[in-house]
């Protein structure tokens, strides 16, 4: 299990609300800048807004406003290699799908500060026709964050690389046997979120620093093994390959 960007975003489940994206280290916030954030345990999207955040760098940028609270549009320029032309479009874009509002009481007057205007985003129906670009999107900034993980792995200290892994489990599941399991594991990686962001200095008092912990999270039906698919669908696959399922 290798579970959201600085994304950023991790799929995962969210219980009774379905299936969700909560996008970057969305809840690791800043207790500074909670009080300004909705209460929710999330923003449930409509189509269009769905589509509006179907794009790495916005859910990157998203991720960044949620983990480390209100920014400028160069401040985030800066951390995403990008002009600052570049980031006040898809800060414009993500304020006009309501994800980001903008944080008057901290501008200078020639400065725009930007602030997230949820904790996270819940995918709800991730059967609908617009969740398919998205979750693109979401493995994307997923990808990028684990490989930015592994390159800085030697660097980390001998107690952090001890507490990482990359691990992965194959089992023989039914759909509903894998979203049990989905719900499990979601609500125990829930309640620690919780219990550290209630006593964040935990980790002090034994001499262990405390570092924001990226779990990414991701279950989904071994590929290239969909019985279903026609041979139109998949020219690698034969009748053949379906039925034994090679």
């Amino acid at each position: 299990m290798v579970s959201i960007d600085g994304l950023q975003d991790e799929v995962t489940s969210g219980g009774e609300s379905g299936m969700f994206a909560n996008l970057c280290l969305q809840t690791n916030l800043c207790k500074r800048y909670r009080g300004a954030m909705e209460s929710s345990s999330g923003h449930a999207p409509t189509p269009e807004q769905l589509r509006g955040l179907a794009h790495p760098t916005r859910l990157k940028m998203l991720g960044l406003l949620r983990s480390d609270g209100p920014q400028t549009a160069t401040m985030l320029a800066g951390q995403l290699g990008l002009n600052t032309g570049a980031t006040s479009y898809h800060l414009r874009q993500l304020a006009s799908h309501g994800y980001v509002t903008e944080a008057p009481e901290l501008g200078t007057g020639r400065e725009r500060w930007w602030r997230a205007a949820h904790r996270s985003t819940r995918l709800e129906d991730n059967t609908s026709p617009a969740a398919g670009a998205f979750l693109q999107s979401v493995v994307i900034r997923h990808t990028q964050t684990l490989q930015q993980g592994a390159e800085e792995f030697d660097e980390l200290p001998d107690a952090w690389k001890r507490a990482s892994t990359h691990s992965d489990w194959l089992m023989r599941l039914s759909s509903k046997q894998a979203r049990e399991l989905v719900i499990q594991i979601s609500d125990l990686l829930t309640d620690a979120m919780h219990a550290a962001e209630e006593e964040p200095e935990n980790g002090a008092a034994s001499g262990d620093g405390i570092e924001q912990v990226m779990f990414q999270f991701h279950v989904f039906p071994r590929p290239g093994r969909i019985p279903y698919r026609t041979d139109a669908d998949d020219p690698t696959r034969s009748a053949g390959d379906a039925v034994r399922g090679d």
